[in-house]
């Protein structure tokens, strides 16, 4: 649990059997229903595709995985079971979330939650964790969490996430854990730019997939306003608070011999009980 708070995604080592995953990888690979997944602004996303998981196989998986996920997110129940498959080559997914609203509401604990699960039918699955409870993912704390044939894993609706380039085709299969009274738009992602000041071009919005130019100043304004990140003026802030710090710590001659002369100049104060002195 302490983990699951950190991080905000738990995994559950073979949850299934490895002979099972096969079998149900094998049944989704004959699936002809599979099409393209959508990708950011209603584009689709050419190097993945998706299919309605049939009836057996999301039955299944439920059966197996609802206590697990029961366990963290109590009040929800799994929606949309779906065959997820990457095609060797392509390229890693812009980070998301799967729910579109605003999350960040103090109703809204681990219990109330919605969330997703991800179960490996094939070795090679992994998923890209960008943390959750933030407002912008950055590319230093990118982690590629590996999943091994079997294994699951449950991750909290407001996780940013993105599934990672493959190289060998893979298969397998997604699920959203609903809350009943939280909404969720269908074929829809809520997408998080990168945020990476200190590799951004100078002239140009240090943010994922924009194209806004200028001069310093007017790209500070630009984030503040359009993206809504106050990211720079904290930044301003600190780097004054480090130049005052530094101007006030600086030891000159005479600060030094003025401190010596307070130093030796001073005594010890008197300690009055006035307890005694009211007494006499």
């Amino acid at each position: 649990m302490d983990r699951f708070i950190d991080q905000g995604y738990v995994i559950i080592t073979k949850g299934i059997h490895p002979s099972s995953a096969s079998r149900l990888a094998k049944v989704l690979r004959c699936n002809k229903g599979w099409q393209p997944v959508f990708g950011q602004e209603g584009e689709m996303d050419p190097d993945r595709m998706q299919c309605v998981a049939p009836g057996n196989v999301a039955s299944e998986l439920d059966r197996c995985f609802r206590p697990y996920w029961k366990s963290f997110f109590p009040k929800s129940e799994a929606k949309d079971w779906v065959g997820l498959r990457s095609k060797a080559g392509g390229s890693k997914q812009a980070p998301h979330t799967d729910f579109t609203f605003p999350l960040h509401y103090p109703h809204l604990d681990h219990a109330n939650m919605p969330a997703g699960i991800i179960i490996a039918l094939e070795s090679g699955t992994h998923l890209l964790s960008y943390g959750w409870n933030r407002l912008f993912p950055s590319m230093n704390e990118e982690e590629t969490v590996h999943l091994d044939v079997g294994d699951a894993i449950i991750f909290r609706g407001d996780l940013i996430h993105a599934g990672g380039a493959y190289i060998t085709d893979n298969v397998r299969v997604h699920a959203y854990l609903d809350v009943v009274g939280v909404p969720r738009k269908h074929n829809r992602t809520n997408i998080f730019p990168f945020v990476d000041y200190e590799q951004g071009v100078p002239g140009e919005c240090s943010l994922y997939n924009c194209n806004e130019r200028g001069s310093a100043p007017t790209i500070h304004k630009h984030i503040n306003r359009f993206h809504h990140a106050r990211f720079s003026q904290k930044r301003s802030i600190e780097k004054k608070h480090k130049a005052a710090y530094a101007q006030a710590t600086v030891v000159t001659p005479a600060t030094e011999k003025k401190r010596r002369r307070l130093s030796e100049s001073s005594e010890e104060p008197e300690i009055i009980d006035l307890i005694d002195a009211s007494e006499d």
